[in-house]
């Protein structure tokens, strides 16, 4: 079971896809809190059972600027959390913080190429006022960040290093448009932003095309992160009579708990 902080750069990402994102942060706490607390209620003792632990956070990365009436042109972007996770999970708490999140961030200018990006200092995030004093030692740690984007990249590469030392993995997310997806045409920014930190171990930069259906693999994968129940796991051999590939005639595997799976829309089918 891992700790999710998902931090997202508004400035790079359009009003539709940030409504797109809202919206699986939504329906993965949701799902976290009808698949979890099933499992917890029974393996958690009398007083813990009517709570859930808290394993998500929020942030978000704002520039000022960016608002249409806003005089602060000279004003640095800054990094808000909207969510901390305590010592229960809240859903009433983080839909508040997912629904609060400014819809009037992103950086269209800055696209364009006629504003340069200007650097935010993630230290107040990786810090021990913030994801380093966050769940217990026990739980790992994991950042996501989507759409994250810097020019300074020598600074943020201390930041991840120093990540490293606290056990805490960053998940670069990148959300390309159709056409850069399937033709390579991203931008100069962010592959050079990509290429300076993808030697880091304890990074990866995963690139997607942000159709509907890949955003629903990824709330799939990341409650996967989010549940405890594989701590629970039975280690099995299937044993074939014959070879299936040279000489080997055994597979290892560990089996899981089929209770919380996803359910998929489909009526049961009738045999006639």
């Amino acid at each position: 079971m891992s700790l999710l902080c998902f931090l997202l750069d508004l400035r790079n990402i359009p009003p539709p896809l940030l409504h797109r994102l809202k919206e699986c942060l939504l329906d993965l706490a949701n799902l976290y809190a009808a698949t979890t607390s099933q499992t917890h209620a029974v393996t958690a003792s009398p007083a813990a059972a009517g709570t859930l632990p808290d394993r998500l956070a929020l942030g978000y990365v704002y520039d000022p600027s960016s608002k249409p009436s806003s005089s602060c042109s000279s004003s640095c972007p800054e990094l808000k959390i909207g969510y901390r996770p305590g010592e229960k999970f809240s859903l009433r708490d983080f839909h508040h913080a997912v629904n609060n999140l400014p819809m009037d961030g992103f950086l269209a200018d800055q696209h364009g190429g006629s504003l340069p990006i200007r650097d935010v200092s993630l230290t107040s995030f990786f810090s021990n006022k913030a994801i380093y004093s966050w769940a217990t030692d026990d739980i790992s740690k994991k950042v996501i960040a989507i759409c994250m984007s810097a020019q300074n990249t020598e600074a943020l590469r201390r930041t991840l290093m120093d990540a490293a030392e606290q056990c805490v993995a960053v998940d670069f997310i990148m959300l390309e448009a159709e056409a850069a997806f399937m033709y390579g045409r991203a931008s100069e920014n962010a592959n050079s932003f990509v290429n300076r930190i993808c030697d880091l171990e304890n990074c990866v930069v995963r690139r997607y095309n942000p159709e509907t259906q890949v955003l629903h693999g990824l709330v799939k994968r990341w409650l996967e992160e989010l549940k405890d129940d594989k701590e629970d796991t039975l280690q099995a051999v299937f044993v074939f009579s014959d070879p299936i590939i040279d000489s080997v005639k055994h597979i290892y595997c560990n089996l899981y708990a089929s209770a919380n799976q996803i359910t998929d829309g489909f009526p049961p089918c009738q045999v006639i």
